[in-house]
């Protein structure tokens, strides 16, 4: 198959060029000649004629695809020019179609003139593929009539190895109708536009669905992507779709990815995102709800379904969602809600009070989120139980029901939360001189040092400028002010949503001018004054066992003045798995102080080190000094799995 950067020459040059794509430049065909290797078919509506044609010459092609379809062996390619093919095709070998647009994703550029599939409107599908191994790339694929038939359909048994790449596909009840299931389908760059669906998956099993690249517009009717919530789906990779319609997948669903998709709905009474996930995980995506929309919701026992369980939905977007953000459904257990950005929504994060369940027990963690502009809850709780949302930033430092912060439900524990600090590496600067000054909101209120929060945070001075004057905030940020030439308070404040802090910094004056004594002979070679001890990050001198969450991997030390914690970064190595770790330290420490050095251990961590029993954490550390200098340290520790 073509890779995906391959481009097509004008006529039937471009013949040639895909011969020798395909290794047959030296392959001379003519009628009545076979081969036992795969062979490309040619097809041109305009030129081609299908009377006493095998299709094989790319001089003398076919007329219609289904004919040589009918010619070709199981593995050869078919071929195909621009034109209008008004066929109603049955693919039942392996085989390869490829249109002339084939390797440009029509989202993302300019296309050459387009093969048309048209299905007509009989019902029937334009493209029916009844074997495994088939592709369908480069081409529009439509049927003529809105809401009939479908471009796309699989039906029967399981049909593996589908590929739908590159392709317009336009109409049809379904646009693309999978009610075969199978392994291994790629539905990959394409431009998609239902009547009632978009993507249509069937009652069926399917493993190592992958759905990603696409376009997916809303549909007239019902969802972009549909599942009813019988069948199964072992392995289910969603990631970078533009998703305008609301998508309810009810499918068990295992082993799941869906990232880095944006999903921009105006459905009311919908979501944009229903569906019902097993050890799986959901990160990266940015969900829009225009303020009509509920966002993600994880489907539970409603409906019959197995209750969404070990789910990690972690470091997403939420805008303008409504009723809900993040919908937790009955009897959904042990779901990661952390590092996500919840805004502007009706609720941040409900449960759905369908049935009497209670959520005490069921490992629920919703940590580390900034949550802020509800209209009506940050977190609602409508059903029986306690959910623990301690350790997230609501808005201001007051904590939930302040004005200027969320508010939360009963039922809900929202304390400790984050608070946003600021700090300077020098207390006092002369006209010109520089300090850097942290921000940070990885702090709780009960001073514990906890994971930071996501957010864009802002420095502003009466006095003086700053070199950044805004920053992505993870645990901790630093900007370097420059002071102005006026005595005074520096005026500094850090910002964070409508939060301000203020940070203590006064402009003295001009710096003391230190006048240089002329040198006196020395009578004898002074001792060298011992080197200022330097900021340290020291590891474990053994390997960590692992017991809680926050294990302590080693320590580090400010040395002889005061410091700041600039960035910092940990991974962890497991089974040949590589995670992100938050790191936990203080944002500022005194001279001759030292702290603690934790890592945040999710529940997927901890359970791949539970498989694994050892890895290695590496964690590097910005230490800023009150001169403002940063030095960057590095150490690598050996965790194991504590023995029971």
């Amino acid at each position: 198959m073509l890779t995906r950067h391959s481009r097509f020459l004008p006529g039937w040059g471009r013949f040639a060029a895909l011969m020798c794509a395909f290794g047959f430049a030296s392959l001379a065909f003519g009628s009545g000649v076979a081969s036992a290797a795969p062979a490309s078919r040619y097809v041109a509506a305009l030129t081609g004629a299908d009377a006493s044609n095998n299709c094989l010459e790319p001089g003398h092609p076919c007329a219609t695809i289904q004919h040589a379809i009918a010619e070709a062996s199981a593995g050869d390619t078919v071929q195909v020019a621009p034109g209008t093919y008004p066929e109603n095709l049955t693919i039942s070998k392996s085989l390869t179609l490829i249109g002339p647009n084939a390797g440009i994703d029509p989202n993302q550029g300019p296309r050459g003139p387009e093969a048309t599939i048209d299905g007509g409107n009989t019902g029937v599908a334009a493209v029916t593929p009844q074997a495994g191994g088939v592709t369908v790339e480069g081409f529009t694929v439509s049927t003529s009539t809105p809401g009939v038939g479908a471009p796309i359909r699989t039906v029967g048994d399981d049909i593996d190895r589908l590929t739908i790449a590159d392709d317009i596909i336009e109409g049809g009840e379904g646009a693309i109708t999978l009610q075969a299931g199978g392994e291994g389908i790629a539905i990959e760059h394409n431009s998609i536009a239902g009547i009632g669906y978009d993507i249509y998956l069937g009652d069926a099993a399917y493993a190592d669905l992958t759905i990603a690249g696409n376009v997916i517009a809303d549909p007239v009717t019902y969802y972009g992507i549909f599942n009813s919530g019988a069948g199964t789906i072992a392995g289910l990779q969603m990631s970078g779709n533009a998703i305008e319609a609301a998508s309810d997948i009810g499918a068990d669903t295992s082993a799941a990815a869906v990232t880095g998709n944006t999903i921009d709905t105006e459905s009311p009474g919908e979501a944009g995102l229903q569906i019902d996930l097993h050890e799986s995980t959901v990160s990266g995506n940015s969900f829009e709800g225009n303020g009509t929309t509920g966002c993600l919701q994880l489907f539970g026992s409603q409906y019959g379904l197995v209750p969404s369980t070990e789910v990690s939905v972690t470091e997403n977007s939420f805008e303008g969602c409504n009723p809900y953000a993040i919908q937790l459904s009955p009897e959904v257990e042990a779901i990661e809600i952390s590092g996500n950005t919840i805004s502007d929504s009706y609720d941040g994060i409900d449960t759905r009070a369908l049935s009497n369940w209670n959520v005490d027990g069921l490992g629920i963690e919703i940590a580390g989120n900034s949550i802020t502009g509800s209209t009506h809850m940050g977190v609602d709780n409508t059903v029986e139980g306690t959910l623990d949302a301690s350790d997230n930033w609501w808005g201001c430092n007051g904590g939930p029901g302040v004005s200027g912060c969320d508010t939360v439900g009963t039922g809900v524990e929202a304390a400790p939360y984050v608070v946003l600090t600021g700090s300077a590496s020098a207390s006092e600067l002369g006209f010109g001189a520089s300090a850097v000054v942290i921000a940070a909101a990885d702090t709780d209120s009960n001073g514990a040092v906890v994971g930071g929060v996501p957010g864009i945070v802002t420095f502003g001075s009466q006095l003086g400028t700053f070199s950044t004057p805004a920053a992505t905030l993870a645990s901790g940020v630093g900007s370097t002010f420059t002071a102005g030439f006026e005595a005074g308070s520096a005026g500094i404040t850090v910002g964070l949503d409508g939060e301000q802090v203020p940070v203590p910094l006064t402009i003295a004056g001009p710096p003391p001018v230190i006048s240089t004594p002329t040198p006196t002979p020395a009578t004898s070679t002074p001792a060298p004054a011992p080197a200022p001890s330097e900021p340290a990050v020291e590891s474990s001198s053994k390997p960590v066992s692992v017991q809680g969450g926050q294990p302590t991997l080693g320590t580090i030390s400010c040395g002889e003045s005061a410091c700041q914690i600039g960035s910092k970064a940990a991974t962890a190595k497991l089974g040949g798995q590589k995670f992100n770790l938050k790191v936990l330290v203080p944002a500022t420490m005194s001279a001759g102080g030292s702290a603690k050095v934790k890592v945040v251990l999710p529940r997927s961590v901890r359970k791949a080190l539970a498989k694994a029993g050892t890895g290695t954490v590496t964690v590097t550390i910005a230490v800023i000094d009150a001169n403002g200098v940063e030095i960057t340290q590095t150490i690598r520790v050996k965790i194991k799995q504590q023995k029971k």
